[in-house]
């Protein structure tokens, strides 16, 4: 069971511990990658600039030249393939191929003439990939048994599949490995983690096969439908019985392994194992055999009493659910009639065998995972927190409610984030919530620095402790969709449950008619633990496969009789499997490399886009009657230049700028970064513009200053001017100051809702455009005239960010 290490990893040192002869040309942040011991494979050390998890391509000689096949041609593939994404039906197949057959050229690469052509060629291939099974399974209820149809892939025999493509197979990781960085203040290893086999649970597993295994390694996700009370002891048992079918050939070879050519031509003992179980908490409640959420002890993962769930720390506080204790119960022939039924009710359990205990090395308690998508935008905040927002704002009375609509309104757009021009009296349609919610997530702290100044503590106190609610849920909604996670950011999480706990309770004063004993607003007390047992959130997130349910449902409303879906679904594995090995069969095929052609507007990490026609100095400067930032534009780039490249006039003298002149003036400015989260590069898109679909649109940056200080600007024009045979590509930019108060000092509203104060120095600046490192959202503040507030939580780069630039933010 999970234990101690829920706020950091052990064996930390185990990098000093391994590296006992270090290569002598060891820099900051090169890393370290400690491979389980079954693989055989020794400690590696890379550079950051060569450090690189990408997949071998797969070995051209195991790739077939014909990769269309069983198709007769990849002209035929890729006509199956088109009707089968724009769901037509047999009638309007029929229609397309005679259209086809009066246009096409060469006949000799297309030989369908029909559906039951179309239909057969399919039928053909359906060996690519192993089709649904139907089943039949039987179960009592009262006095009668009832019958059920059940479809399914055998999860094994579906995984074979996979294994043996050649396109795959490379992809596979066999081994868990331990990641470290190097940093480069302390000189020490700091161990990372993102995929699940970087993570504990794969390591102890695989820790506890034989040395010649391979894992198979398999997250598994569900998702239920709620019935009725007195329905749902039946339900448990016959979701049980199902999935025993879907898990009976994982668990046969899951004790004794299963030798297999993979498609990289290596045979590997595959052992599979589930590690990692997705699903709501309804679900959860299924696969855990737990009562729910009115049972003693409703979280399926611990034993937390059920009027406690709001009591949160650093560490879990108390104990974790035993598979071996719930099954010597299930077992235990002593335990009768009212007995049997009270022990299970103290546990919150359900007296029924659980099918995961016939899974060798499966501990269903350990491998239910911590959903975000469910957990905290479907649940915590959409339900709950946003639910008391609504509330609160409907109290105040209509005219607080404009106020706070309009001041909403008034944020500025941001490139990614949706724009909401209300919040007060947002509701979520059934078919849409999760879709909505999502577009909302991205604005709830902007909500709160746009309207504290309505929901203060003199007005609302239950308003304003509500708004210090969700930005302690904020911070922990961006810390756990990190993407990597270091032991500090681990740690970071577990304090911040702890903060959160306490604004709930200082809420809880002021407003006790509302209730935070619900398993949603206890579950993430769990999420330290997965974290260093199965990797990063991003993992076991049911937000990747919400998509697949609107897949199945388009499926059936569009392409069936209203049955045979599950055929249709498997043409679309068959689909992607012919796609991905004529793409392969491609990328392997020799061609000439084209010279990279040399971009004139790329400096350094920018690019500048949407570029104008060339304009004179004198041009633009003629902008001040309408904008006082151009006001000697002329003499200022003639000052900038001048000054700003001294090593140039100490050979020249001072040159003067000319009105007819021309710079190339750019209205759109791509900007590549480096995220701090994952080390990997990254994007953003910025404009400047007097008309941007509809209204002027200037964005914000933030920009290098000197070689120790970032600084916030607004972007008023960004531009290339040649001087001296250089092009060099600048900007104008309206900068502001950050207002540098000691925390002691700093507002209680500031610290308790987040708020990151900027104001604006007086004029503009002219400065190197690639100086420019990352695009910034900054609002003005409703709530103190002449100030604005800079959001740090667009995203979790920003929001890691602040915290190292900015410390005096870390609130």
């Amino acid at each position: 069971m999970p234990s101690a290490f829920a706020t950091g990893f052990p064996d930390v040192h185990l990098a000093d511990n391994v590296l006992q002869n270090p290569p002598a040309d060891l820099r900051a942040d090169d890393f370290l990658a400690v491979h389980h011991p079954h693989s055989e494979q020794p400690p590696t050390t890379h550079h950051f600039e060569d450090f690189s998890r990408e997949p071998p391509k797969p070995d051209p000689s195991k790739l077939s030249d014909r990769p269309w096949e069983p198709f007769q041609s990849q002209l035929d593939f890729e006509f199956a393939e088109f009707t089968l994404n724009a769901a037509l039906n047999q009638g309007q197949i029929d229609i397309l191929l005679k259209l086809v057959d009066r246009i096409a050229v060469n006949r000799t690469d297309f030989s369908f003439r029909s559906y039951g052509d179309v239909k057969g060629a399919w039928e053909a291939a359906s060996h690519m990939s192993p089709d649904y099974d139907e089943h039949e399974l039987k179960v009592g209820y009262k006095n009668e048994t009832r019958t059920f149809k059940m479809f399914c892939r055998p999860l094994f025999e579906w995984s074979l599949s996979l294994v043996a493509d050649p396109i795959l197979a490379p992809k596979f990781t066999w081994h868990a490995q331990r990641l470290f960085k190097l940093n480069g203040e302390t000189q020490t290893w700091e161990r990372f983690v993102d995929e699940p086999y970087t993570a504990d649970n794969w390591w102890d597993a695989e820790s506890h096969l034989p040395n010649y295994a391979s894992p198979l390694a398999y997250s598994v996700e569900d998702e239920n439908e709620e019935g009725k009370k007195g329905f749902t002891t039946f339900k448990r048992a016959v979701w049980h019985k199902a999935f025993w079918i879907l898990l009976e050939s994982v668990a046969k070879w899951a004790k004794d392994g299963y030798n297999f050519q993979c498609g990289d031509g290596v045979w590997r003992i595959l052992f599979p194992m589930i590690l990692i179980l997705v699903a709501d908490y309804e679900e959860q409640a299924m696969m855990s055999l737990i009562r729910g959420p009115k049972g003693k002890c409703p979280c399926p993962v611990c034993l937390v009493p059920q009027d406690q769930q709001t009591n949160l720390g650093e560490v879990p506080l108390y104990p974790y659910r035993d598979p071996a204790v719930a099954q010597a119960l299930v077992e235990d022939p002593t335990l009768k009639g009212e007995e049997r039924e009270k022990k299970f009710k103290s546990l919150g359990l359900r007296p029924l065998e659980n099918v995961f205990w016939k899974i060798p090395g499966c501990d269903v308690y350990r491998a239910l995972s911590w959903d975000r998508l469910h957990a905290y935008h479907g649940g915590l905040f959409s339900d709950h927190l946003f639910d008391e927002f609504q509330e609160i704002v409907q109290e105040l009375g209509r005219d607080i409610l404009l106020q706070i609509n309009a001041q909403i309104d008034a944020m500025p757009s941001f490139s990614g984030l949706n724009h909401f021009s209300a919040a007060g009296s947002v509701k979520f349609a059934d078919g849409k919530k999760y879709q909505h919610i999502a577009k909302l997530l991205t604005r709830v702290q902007i909500i709160v620095q746009a309207i504290y100044n309505l929901l203060s503590l003199a007005t609302t106190k239950r308003g304003y402790l509500l708004l210090k609610c969700i930005r302690r849920y904020v911070i922990l909604d961006m810390l756990s969709g990190l993407k990597v996670h270091l032991e500090v950011t681990i740690r970071m999480f577990s304090s911040g449950l702890v903060r959160y706990k306490e604004a709930i309770q200082e809420y809880s004063e002021v407003h006790p008619e509302k209730s935070w004993n619900f398993p949603k607003n206890h579950s993430h007390q769990h999420l330290p633990s997965d974290i260093v047992g199965k990797g990063a959130s991003k993992g076991y997130n049911s937000k990747n496969s919400e998509k697949m349910h609107g897949i199945l449902k388009d499926i059936y409303s569009d392409q069936t009789n209203f049955k045979d879906i599950s055929r249709i679904e498997h043409h679309r594995s068959i689909a992607k499997i012919t796609r991905a090995r004529i793409e392969a069969y491609e990328d392997s095929s020799p061609k000439g490399e084209k010279p990279a052609k040399e971009d004139p507007f790329q400096f350094n990490q920018i690019h500048l886009g949407a570029r104008l026609h060339p304009a004179t100095l004198e041009k633009i400067e003629q902008r001040q009657t309408q904008d006082k930032d151009f006001t000697r534009f002329r003499l200022n780039l003639e000052e900038y230049l001048n000054n700003r490249y001294s090593s140039t006039r100490s050979h020249h003298a001072y040159l003067r700028l000319k009105p007819q002149q021309l710079v190339i003036e750019s209205r759109y400015l791509r900007v590549d970064y480096e995220s701090v989260v994952t080390w990997k590069q990254d994007t953003d898109h910025i404009r400047c513009s007097p008309l941007f679909q509809g209204a002027p649109r200037y964005d914000s940056v933030i920009y290098w200053v000197d070689d120790n200080t970032y600084g916030f600007a607004q972007l008023k024009c960004v531009f290339t001017f040649e001087f001296r045979g250089i092009h060099y590509p600048i900007a104008l930019i309206r900068p502001f100051e950050v207002v540098q108060l000691p925390r002691l000092v700093r507002s209680r509203t500031d610290q308790d809702l987040g708020l990151c104060r900027l104001r604006k120095k007086q004029g503009t600046s002219l400065i190197p455009a690639d100086s420019i490192t990352r695009a910034a959202l900054i609002t003005k503040d409703f709530g103190k005239d002449g100030d604005f507030l800079a959001l740090d939580t667009v995203d979790e780069d920003m929001f890691m960010r602040f915290r190292r630039d900015f410390p005096i933010w870390d609130t």
